[in-house]
């Protein structure tokens, strides 16, 4: 006869956020001190196309694996209170697939954390509890807010819009429509940031992933630690055949404490892995990281403000695109460089310029990235 069904461990997938100028970090690690990491190992871009799954922890997982998967998102939707497996289940299995639903479904806002209870002295689970942040009613009234929020989005962006403007409307859009708030409410899922309008880093990136989704790209959640941040969140996209790291919330001006600047920056848009390690590290994520190394969709490398010389055609460029951006009133131009050294060349000849003459450049570096802000 079988011991009683025992409580043995409580799993919580919830994410919050730490004191001080860290944007967010886990409760305990994603994934459980036990569960194998099969899938650290980075994976290149294939020469022709991405598999539609390339993205998703779903992938990761055996067909068994993959077959609960579904069942268990059923039960989420139909916020029904467990689930009860009919099949023998390993703890680090339940784990893992559980880890895969919150990874790939920001949508599932209303899923915040999950119980799993096993007989004394056995390895396989017998059910999971589930745990909800709102009742079904508060839910739908949630989700008619987040659907608002998409409809009002979806009004500035052209129906004939490639995949870069469309992520580009998205980052830019969350960014100038969220303040970032480390006391900001449900500051872990897409509500903070729909509903409430004030988020932190998870907020942030699932919120892209999941306005990139509804547009049909591919988008992943990543987390791990930043430079000087601690534990954050970010994404992986896919656009025009190959991938890039986002990171919209270090993109919001309003991410280190003051107001709004009066611009967007996009030191962070569709960058490279070499580009992104330089202050961002990934935790052993569930799905396949892959390798980024294309730069087509850069921001600076597609708005034609990336140099890596300053030969006097380039320079003519540099001194036109500034003198076309003050013309319209923009607040500052951005430009990125092959080197820091480049960087700060350029610098000297800008302040040379005769739209300079007589007045003081004021400006500002981001050494890690190469980029040089102009306020006009």
């Amino acid at each position: 006869m079988k011991k009683p069904l025992t409580l043995l461990i409580a799993i919580s997938i919830v994410f919050t956020f730490t004191a001080g100028l860290t944007s967010c970090s886990y409760i305990e690690d994603f994934l459980g001190d036990n569960i194998p990491r099969a899938t650290t190992k980075p994976i290149s871009k294939p020469a022709k196309g991405l598999s539609k799954d390339a993205l998703l922890a779903k992938s990761t997982l055996s067909s068994q694996g993959q077959g609960l998967y579904e069942k268990i998102c059923k039960a989420i939707e139909k916020q029904e209170k467990d689930f009860v497996f009919q099949e023998d289940v390993k703890i680090a299995t339940v784990k893992k697939i559980v880890a895969s639903v919150q990874a790939d479904r920001p949508e599932y806002f209303w899923f915040e954390s999950y119980l799993w209870y096993a007989f004394e002295g056995e390895e396989t689970v017998e059910k999971i509890e589930f745990k909800y942040n709102c009742t079904k009613s508060e839910r739908l009234q949630r989700q008619a807010t987040i659907d608002a929020y998409e409809r009002d989005f979806k009004k500035g962006v052209s129906k004939n819009s490639g995949d870069y403007d469309k992520l580009k409307s998205v980052h830019d859009y969350i960014i100038n429509h969220t303040k970032y708030d480390l006391e900001s409410q449900d500051n872990q899922n897409i509500v903070s940031v729909m509903v409430y309008g004030e988020s932190v880093c998870a907020g942030y990136a699932k919120s892209m992933q999941y306005l990139l989704k509804r547009m049909g790209i591919r988008c992943a959640y990543v987390n791990g630690v930043a430079k000087g941040r601690g534990s954050h969140a970010w994404n992986i996209v896919e656009i025009e055949g190959a991938y890039y790291y986002v990171d919209a919330t270090w993109d919001d001006p309003a991410f280190g404490g003051g107001e709004r600047q009066g611009y967007v920056s996009y030191s962070y848009f569709c960058v490279t892995t070499k580009e992104i390690t330089k202050t961002h590290t990934a935790d052993a994520n569930i799905f396949k990281i892959p390798v980024c190394t294309a730069t087509a969709a850069n921001y600076f490398v597609r708005e034609n403000t990336y140099f890596t010389n300053l030969e006097s055609a380039s320079l003519s460029d540099l001194e036109a695109d500034l003198q076309a951006s003050k013309d319209a009133g923009a607040y500052s131009f951005a430009s990125k460089y092959s080197s820091t050294a480049l960087m700060d060349s350029a610098l000297e000849k800008i302040i040379r310029f005769g739209m300079f003459a007589g007045r003081t450049v004021t400006y500002s570096k981001d050494v890690d990235n190469c980029i040089l802000v102009i306020f006009l």
